[in-house]
């Protein structure tokens, strides 16, 4: 969003087994490498609080917080910011409904199964 304005939208399915972090996640790094393409700094906001500080944290093990965190080093002055979920933030009601849509795409985008619902 600029200005109230929708610059760029991006929606993906992800199977069933993906969780929320998941999902969550690949959208940030996904708005990430379209600024990095674009080549514009900006600030991207997003409602899962759990992502944010695992994509802050050096200790991430997660294959794609680290790809998300190397997206990220490529422009320095991308911002990530928390923003609260279902308070009428125009982008973050924008992104509810491109996610209801994404459940009905034909074609799932492959992500691997996150460690806690791999049987022992």
């Amino acid at each position: 969003m600029q200005n109230n304005v929708q610059i760029h939208q991006w929606t993906a399915k992800l199977s069933p087994h993906n969780t929320v972090f998941q999902t969550k996640s690949l959208a940030i790094k996904e708005a990430i490498n379209w600024a990095n393409y674009k080549g514009i700094s900006t600030s991207i906001w997003s409602d899962n609080e759990s992502a944010l500080r695992a994509i802050s944290s050096f200790k991430s093990s997660n294959p794609l917080i680290q790809e998300t965190q190397q997206a990220l080093l490529q422009n320095s002055s991308m911002q990530l910011n928390w923003i609260k979920a279902h308070v009428g933030f125009l982008g973050n009601e924008a992104a509810d409904i491109l996610a209801k849509q994404a459940t009905k795409e034909e074609t799932h985008l492959h992500l691997q199964a996150p460690k806690c619902h791999l049987k022992k």
